[in-house]
């Protein structure tokens, strides 16, 4: 196997990764709800129309 056109480079010399920047309805939550019978954790959903949840194991280890 030939290690040719390998270059090693220190992590400092990485391209520092991008995020996108949210803006607009993906910050917006149109509604949460929180699971506090069922001990199961919450949910958002977003104006942009995507879902998150956590459970409450998640966000207390967060």
């Amino acid at each position: 196997m030939s290690h040719e056109g390998i270059r090693m480079i220190s992590p400092d010399a990485r391209p520092a990764e991008k995020s996108p920047k949210l803006t607009g309805e993906a910050i917006e939550p149109v509604r949460v709800q929180v699971d506090k019978s069922g001990g199961t954790g919450m949910v958002i959903h977003w104006k942009d129309g995507h879902r998150s949840s956590w459970s409450f194991a998640w966000l207390r280890s967060a």
